[in-house]
């Protein structure tokens, strides 16, 4: 059902108002998902990409902070999703350095809090990998002791 009203909307429904918390893009609800939504997700920024009026705002989601919302890229991480992840990293040029605005963790911090080996290694292999700080003073290895990631 999605896929086919992604086909058949009009380009400015696909986004958000910025000023209002409340609205959640529908991307943000298919990169949330537990099951990867893959092809869902890619019809999406697609159709995005497409538009010419929303094309700021896909590289805002892809690569700037949004300091309403968790960026895409960590979501895709939290819920493992290894396509969605790579699929960022090389077609969408997502910041390797993207941070949270609230916490300041970094892809590799999101990562080890998930124990993912298999994520770990997409990471590395787009060089987002890094032993820098968040907000707290953590790195990734701090994170994974917390969460018993050993």
């Amino acid at each position: 059902i999605a896929e086919l009203l992604i086909e058949k909307i009009d380009g400015h429904k696909l986004a958000i108002n910025h000023a209002d918390d409340s609205n959640t893009h529908a991307l943000h609800f298919a990169v949330r998902h537990k099951t990867e939504k893959l092809d869902l997700v890619k019809k999406i920024l697609d159709k995005i990409k497409e538009l010419k009026s929303d094309r700021t705002y896909l590289e805002i989601i892809m690569r700037k902070e949004d300091v309403n919302r968790q960026p895409l890229l960590h979501i895709a991480i939290e819920n493992n999703h290894l396509n969605l992840v790579e699929i960022f990293f090389r077609d969408y040029n997502v910041d390797k350095e993207l941070r949270e605005s609230k916490n300041g963790n970094l892809p590799i911090h999101v990562a080890a809090k998930t124990g993912s080996i298999e994520m770990l290694n997409i990471l590395i292999k787009y060089d987002s990998f890094s032993f820098k700080e968040n907000n707290e003073h953590d790195t990734a290895l701090h994170i994974a002791g917390i969460f018993n990631f050993y």
